[in-house]
Formats: structure tokens, sequence, C-alpha cells
């Protein structure tokens, strides 16, 4: 599978949600509470999964989350 595109990396974008979503669930778990450490390590799952494949998309927004795009999708936020 490739993982870059015609201008960016949409793994990137997926990996930034997979590093909070440890950090996250970490914590929750050294916490103590341990079923919801396990219910947000899911969840966070799904939610980068999710953004690895809206990322590879053809869109203003997938051109933004992987960093990509020209100069009119990068000064969207501007």
């Amino acid at each position: 599978m490739k993982l870059q595109t015609k201008s960016g990396h949409r793994g990137l974008t997926a990996g930034v949600v997979v590093a909070g979503a440890a950090a996250l669930t970490a914590a929750t778990w050294s916490h103590g509470d341990h079923g919801l450490a396990v219910a947000t390590g899911a969840f966070y799952a799904v939610a980068a999964t999710a953004s690895f494949v809206w990322a590879g998309g053809s869109g203003d927004v997938a051109a933004i989350m992987r960093a990509g795009g020209d100069e009119c999708q990068r000064a969207i936020d501007v």
C-alpha cells in the first residue's frame, strides 16, 4: 500500500491521532479506569482509520489533512 499521495502523506494525519490516543489511553489506564481506557483506545483506533481513509480523498479537506494541496487549499485556514 502506498502511503504517499500526490502531495503529502496521509499516514501523518493518522499518526497524530494515534499518538494523542496512546497518551490519553495510557493516562486513563494509569488512573485505574480500565474499561474507559479500552473504550477510548477502540474509539481512537476507529478515528485514526477514518482519518487515514479520508486524507486519501481528492477534496479540499483531504488535501489539508495530508498537508498537501495547492496554495488556495493551504490558505483556507489563514
